[in-house]
């Protein structure tokens, strides 16, 4: 058997200690924690109670980026932390079937999310939105309504048989008097809203104007009167 000179028997045992060196000194992955961060006060939008226990609560909006791109963009999410608690959050994003917005609404003096969701695509339109709390630091619904019609003659949509104007228009005349108190958190819609002589955003369907040659939305006439017109217009 060959006996192993002292030179080589150092030579290993620094090899050894060099490995193990290098070893300690490999970057690690860190895990992505699940558990979402306290905001800053720099981050806070907007201070409310929306539990109802005189605690105040924090409303900040968080940016979302592509997971295979995070330079890319691709909606927001919303929280509402009392203190280091995480009450509530949702996302709006940029593709048309995650669009919507988020207000804050101010009603008798208590505060609501007001959450509004004009969705349409290929001559049909599904509006719905929800006013809630997070009375027991949930999601309570206070008020929540929708209205679905179609607004072109193309195969599988019919004005004639689904379009009614009061429907619409009791629909939008609710929307428009919750935008009147709210003040917008965050809305990724790629939507044409309307303001008021006073400033104040409204909905006014406006975007109708493009689907006919001759209805043209009239300031002076009610929600009900220019839905009519464009129903007459169109059938």
């Amino acid at each position: 058997m060959k006996r192993i000179t002292p030179c080589l028997m150092l030579l290993f045992i620094s090899l050894l200690c060099s490995c193990a060196e290098n070893s300690s000194n490999e970057p690690q992955v860190n895990q992505l924690s699940t558990t979402p961060s306290v905001p800053a006060i720099d981050d806070v939008l907007y201070t409310t109670d929306l539990n109802r226990n005189a605690i105040e609560e924090s409303v900040i909006v968080k940016e979302i980026f592509h997971d295979e791109d995070p330079s890319v963009l691709i909606g927001y999410c919303v929280e509402v932390w009392e203190e280091s608690i995480l009450l509530w959050s949702d996302s709006a994003y940029f593709l048309h079937a995650g669009e919507t917005s988020y207000f804050l609404c101010v009603l008798n003096n208590e505060d609501y999310i007001f959450q509004y969701t004009p969705y349409s695509q290929m001559g049909n339109a599904q509006y719905d939105y929800k006013l809630f709390d997070l009375s027991g630091n949930q999601e309570t619904i206070a008020k929540e309504d929708s209205v679905e019609f179609d607004y072109l003659d193309s195969g599988d949509t019919n004005i004639y048989d689904n379009f009614s104007p009061s429907a619409i228009a009791s629909f939008i005349d609710d929307v428009n008097c919750l935008l009147a108190n709210s003040t917008e958190i965050v809305s990724t819609l790629d939507y044409t809203f309307s303001y008021t002589d006073d400033g104040v955003l409204m909905d006014s369907l406006l975007w109708l104007e493009r689907f006919s040659n001759t209805y043209k939305w009239t300031p002076t006439e009610t929600m009900l009167e220019n839905l009519t017109r464009f129903y007459q217009y169109n059938i």
